[in-house]
């Protein structure tokens, strides 16, 4: 599916410069938040943005969902008329839904911190376009996961874009009560073409010695082919023993979240390549470089579960004799390497099983124990930095490339 308004004149959409306008206005809010959501000092200026924002709000009626937006306006106004402390958009938040595929959306809400360092709260908003092709309607018919929304990120607020932010779900608003987890779960495919030509096609390019097709892919293809992965990796969160929306809180430590994507990861995989085409071929591919190379490249393992899991593959890998290193690049033998996430699959189906019969307070040891044979854990149970992150991290430095 080609990419229909990224790289395009945004201009000729008629609602462009009231959307422009509600980022910058959510920007200038955005300065004076305080971790809490709530504006600091706010005064007679900081209402007087509220009420500005308001007004661009009620204009975008004419082209979105007015209960929506009729919804936001209240949020909005409330929140001003008492005080603009801590925001609450529970109201706007349960009036918004998800656009069908080809069709435009925004919304606006106190959103956590999305580098996920930090809890706090800031005012973002966002303007998407739903671009997926015909796979995804030939996986939605496989796997009904209504939730996903493959998207071209059209305008956004700094939060959004200064971080190259790929994913966002409800448990990132800041609302008092989420009520529906299943509620959307947006991919910004177009986002992630910058990461993809920034840091993993020149990883891939740089450490492979096998030939993917992905890294001669065009911008399109690469859309599409993530498209597929991420859709596929969802549905996978919600199927197993211990679903992700029902073990929440578990799974979103830094070793729960570790786990459940390793988990995901290996079934996405599997099922990608059992599909035997093109674009899920590029999908399968994209997992290898994302998941062996790319986050130990970009994240500390302290900070990011996605670094750790980098860390799991390339050693699991290894010791399947699915992955190989000469000359310091790497070959994949691609029918082993369908094997041994098989075997991951199946072994962690079982880990899942001893934690369903465990106490939840056992989960982390349990995980440790699983993981230990692949990855280095200190005396506090802290993953240690492997020697190829090191070399990866200097070597990358030399290519020219940004952390």
């Amino acid at each position: 599916m080609p990419l229909v308004y990224v790289n395009s004149n945004l201009t000729v959409l008629p609602w462009f410069h009231t959307a422009q306008r509600v980022t910058e206005l959510c920007n200038e809010l955005r300065k004076v938040q305080r971790g809490d959501g709530a504006v600091s000092h706010a005064g007679d200026a900081a209402g007087a943005l509220v009420i500005r924002l308001v007004e661009e709000i009620r204009r975008l009626g004419d082209w979105f969902s007015p209960d929506y937006v009729d919804a936001l306006e209240d949020d909005l106004l409330r929140w001003q008329n008492e005080g603009l402390g801590e925001p609450d958009f529970s109201a706007s938040f349960s009036k918004f839904t998800p656009e069908a595929n080809g069709q435009f959306n925004f919304f606006l809400f106190p959103i956590y911190d999305l580098t996920y360092r930090t809890k706090d709260v800031f005012l973002e908003a966002c303007f998407v376009y739903r671009n997926e092709n015909e796979e995804i309607g030939r996986l939605r018919n496989l796997y009904p996961l209504a939730v996903f929304q493959g998207a071209e990120l059209l305008l956004a607020t700094e939060g959004l874009t200064k971080n190259n932010i790929f994913t966002l779900f409800p448990e990132n608003i800041a609302v008092r009560s989420i009520g529906d987890q299943k509620k959307f779960a947006y991919f910004f495919i177009s986002t992630y073409l910058k990461i993809f030509n920034t840091y993993t096609k020149p990883l891939g390019k740089e450490l492979l010695e096998t030939n993917f097709h992905v890294l001669h892919a065009s911008e399109d293809e690469i859309y599409d082919a993530r498209c597929a992965f991420s859709y596929t990796h969802d549905h996978y969160h919600y199927a197993g023993k211990l679903p992700f929306n029902e073990f929440y809180k578990k799974k979103t430590t830094l070793l729960g979240s570790f786990f459940e994507e390793t988990r995901v990861e290996a079934l996405t995989y599997v099922e990608l390549v059992r599909r035997n085409n093109i674009q899920c071929t590029m999908a399968s591919e994209l997992v290898l470089l994302e998941r062996l190379f790319r986050y130990c490249y970009t994240n500390e393992p302290q900070e990011s579960f996605d670094t750790l899991t980098n860390y799991f593959f390339l050693h699991y890998l290894v010791k399947g004799g699915a992955l190989h290193l000469s000359g310091m690049k790497f070959s994949f033998d691609l029918p082993k390497v369908r094997q041994c996430f098989e075997k991951l699959s199946a072994e962690m189906d079982e880990v899942e099983t001893c934690m369903l019969c465990s106490s939840a307070q056992s989960f982390e040891d349990i995980i440790i124990d699983w993981a230990k044979p692949y990855v280095e854990f200190d005396e506090n149970g802290r993953v240690k930095r492997t020697l190829f992150a090191e070399w990866l991290k200097q070597k990358g430095t030399a290519w020219g490339l940004g952390h």
